[in-house]
Order: C-alpha cells, then sequence, then structure tokens
C-alpha cells in the first residue's frame, strides 16, 4: 500500500512551502514599480511632440542673451512638456533609477538563484504528490461509499 504524506508533514525549509517565501518577499514590491511603459510612453510622446514642433522646442531650449542656460525641463514623469534630444537624459533620470530599483527587487525575489531545471524537477515533484493525493482521495470516497452502502443494508 502507497504511504500518504501529509501537506503539515513537509520540512519548513522545502522550496515548496509557500508561507516561508510569502514573507521573504520585499515589502515594497509592487506591480506599479515594475511597470516602466506609462513613463516611457510619456517621455516619447513628449519627445514626440518637440519633434513636431520644432520652433517650441527650441524655444524651450535655447539659451537667452547668449548664455546658455541650464536645462530647465519638467522631469515629472508624466508631464506634457515638449522635450528635445538633448533633453532625453534628465528626462529618463525617473524610468533609470525605477528600473534600477525594480532590478533590485526582482533579485530579492525567492529562488531567484535556482536554475530552471531544478525549477521543473520541483514541479514534477509536486505533480507527482499530487497525483498521489488524488489516489488516496478516490480510494477513501470508495471505502466511504462501500461503508454506506453496508450501512443501508443492515438498516
Amino acid at each position: 500500500m502507497t504511504t500518504y504524506t501529509s501537506p503539515t508533514s513537509l520540512s519548513s525549509s522545502h522550496p515548496a512551502n509557500v508561507s516561508s517565501q510569502a514573507s521573504s518577499l520585499p515589502a515594497d514590491l509592487s506591480p506599479s514599480t515594475l511597470d516602466t511603459l506609462p513613463i516611457l510612453t510619456s517621455i516619447l510622446s513628449r519627445l514626440q511632440t518637440g519633434l513636431n514642433n520644432p520652433a517650441n522646442a527650441l524655444l524651450s531650449s535655447s539659451p537667452q542673451n547668449g548664455q546658455s542656460q541650464p536645462s530647465s525641463i519638467d522631469k515629472s514623469p508624466f508631464s506634457t512638456a515638449a522635450l528635445t534630444t538633448k533633453d532625453i537624459p534628465t528626462a529618463t533620470d525617473d524610468l533609470k533609477h525605477g528600473i534600477r530599483k525594480a532590478k533590485s527587487q526582482i533579485a530579492q525575489l525567492p529562488d531567484m538563484d535556482r536554475s530552471i531545471a531544478e525549477q521543473e524537477e520541483e514541479i514534477r515533484e509536486i505533480e507527482a504528490r499530487i497525483a498521489e493525493q488524488k489516489m488516496v482521495l478516490q480510494r477513501l470516497g470508495e471505502l466511504g461509499k462501500g461503508v454506506t452502502r453496508k450501512d443501508q443494508e443492515m438498516a
């Protein structure tokens, strides 16, 4: 007869133990941290506006009285002010910082150091355990039906 291992008998160091992994997630990890598309779309739209209206972009970035001025572009990620190509490095600072932060948070996720082969092996082990648990449940169901029939026959 096949022995059954209950989920509670799994060791806490087993990679499949979800409760220990859930507590190791970075506290400030959120989908918005990983989502760079809105910021990138905004920057590209601003650049396109600057390229389509070169007069406006030149006026906003040209030095006055022959003196060069530091770029005074709006650095907020969702600004609508036009950008020139020279403003791109400054405008993308927030995006670069966000990507750096997301990379460091992803590196902190559990099992990031495991290879694909190790993960596939764990998946096979878990699938085998699930199949075994289904068989045990099916046997218990059959035994329960048999007991119910005997009780009905005795009554």
